[in-house]
């Protein structure tokens, strides 16, 4: 990447970012850059189904480069964390933390002391906006039936939080209306988002 010219790897990004934008109302996205090596290097992430029938989302309004994002992907054997600062990736972990590992009793103390140490050394107590990915956040955006382009905040995380954990797992299926191969995953899902808003003190994802 170093001995490719900038301004081409610029021209082909904004051929890229036309493309996508031109077929925006079928599959919305939010893109970021980032600066690698003197090269940009084009970040596309597909959004899924949080954004299912928004056809006119304003992906200037999702990302200000004047605000701190944390991009938080969870997934069964990991959460992928992205640190987005001016509009460039400042750093980026993965962390062995994931829903199926939790249910597993595979995660020790350890892994999450380590990912809290490790949000207090990038941030140093700077306010970050958190943008969740993965089903069981998306699941639980299309439940509480706001806006798709409104963010939801740290209280309804916790409280829906602690609705699924005073429920079996049949009554979560019976009564919250969650699909068998979701009931089980969301807890441990939830949990890794409060976590992590309640360790970077943000309000809304």
């Amino acid at each position: 990447m170093q001995n490719l010219d900038k301004n081409f790897l610029l021209s082909k990004t904004s051929s890229l970012i036309n493309f996508y934008l031109d077929r925006s109302k079928t599959y919305p996205l939010v893109f970021l850059f980032k600066r690698n090596l003197g090269s940009w290097i084009l970040m596309l992430k597909m959004m899924e189904s949080h954004y299912e029938g928004v056809n006119d989302l304003n992906i200037e309004k999702l990302i200000d480069d004047k605000q701190a994002y944390l991009y938080v992907d969870v997934g069964g054997g990991s959460t992928e964390i992205t640190y987005f600062k001016n509009g460039n990736v400042a750093d980026s972990r993965s962390f062995n933390i994931g829903t199926i590992r939790i249910l597993n009793d595979m995660v020790k103390t350890s892994k999450w002391e380590d990912l809290h140490a490790w949000l207090d050394d990038i941030l140093k107590g700077q306010h970050v906006q958190l943008i969740g990915s993965g089903g069981n956040i998306n699941k639980v955006a299309k439940i509480s039936k706001k806006d798709p382009k409104e963010p939801l905040s740290y209280e309804y995380i916790k409280g829906y939080y602690d609705t699924l954990r005073s429920h079996t797992y049949e009554e979560r299926i019976l009564k919250l209306d969650l699909n068998p191969d979701r009931a089980d995953v969301i807890i441990p899902a939830m949990k890794i988002f409060v976590n992590i808003m309640k360790w970077t003190k943000s309000k809304q994802i």
